[in-house]
């Protein structure tokens, strides 16, 4: 089915359906305009560039990486030394 024939398709059910239905549409209508806005927030290439160079470096075994028990000992011991 062409975008053509489904446009003319949805404006006829549009314009001979009950107000609950409008309501339906309608209201996904917005959320999908809320997500396209959403969409707008990417990443600069810088940011890409570091996630790369991270993704990279954690690639060839020269991240020091933790597990999130090892983590959570991490922050614990940092948090008591705050107080």
């Amino acid at each position: 089915m062409t975008t053509t024939i489904l446009k003319k398709k949805i404006h006829k059910y549009i314009d001979s359906t009950d107000e609950r239905i409008l309501q339906v549409v309608y209201t996904i209508l917005e959320e999908h305009i809320k997500l396209k806005e959403e969409e707008g927030h990417h990443l600069s290439d810088s940011d890409i560039k570091e996630f790369d160079r991270r993704w990279e470096s954690y690639k060839k075994g020269n991240t020091k990486t933790f597990s999130l028990e090892e983590a959570k000992k991490e922050i614990s011991k940092k948090l008591k030394t705050i107080k």
